[in-house]
């Protein structure tokens, strides 16, 4: 699971598949760290990446990714507001506020990134008779893909 995480007075946690498709997002004011993690291992059976949406990251996004054992990914560049609104639009999900829309933004632009090498892990973990979403958890923890599908 990609989780896209926007800190601030209200904490908002979102959450896209390996495979691209956005599942949820929630939020809270006041929210500390324990309560984002709770938030995050409630929803998510397992935590590949933590993503923000601004350059540089925060340091709770990090912190996020850090617990998890996760992939950290911070854009090249922090994310504009239209770009956002787009993939809030495009998501299907009915979003509270403008933290979650960021969070999910950030998993979203997360996914972007990774998912040519995700839809490889995934091709050729099929076509080696293997667990398609194993594979691409451990290519996205760094094991070499060529290892993973071998025979």
């Amino acid at each position: 699971m990609i989780v896209g995480v926007d800190a601030g007075l209200t904490t908002a946690i979102a959450f896209v598949s390996l495979d691209g498709k956005p599942v949820s997002a929630k939020s809270g004011k006041h929210w500390g760290f324990e309560e984002a993690m709770l938030a995050v291992a409630q929803g998510a059976p397992s935590v590949e990446i933590v993503a923000c949406d601004t350059n540089p990251s925060s340091h709770f996004a990090k912190q996020l990714a850090s617990a998890f054992g996760a992939r950290a990914y911070v854009p090249r560049h922090s994310l504009p507001v239209i770009d956002k609104e787009r993939i809030a639009q495009k998501s299907g999900l009915k979003l509270k506020n403008k933290h979650e829309r960021d969070a999910l933004a950030a998993a979203v632009c997360a996914w972007r990134h990774y998912q040519n090498k995700l839809r490889q892990a995934g091709t050729k973990a099929v076509k080696a008779g293997k667990a398609a979403g194993e594979v691409q958890k451990r290519v996205l923890a760094g094991e070499k893909m060529a290892y993973l599908v071998r025979k």
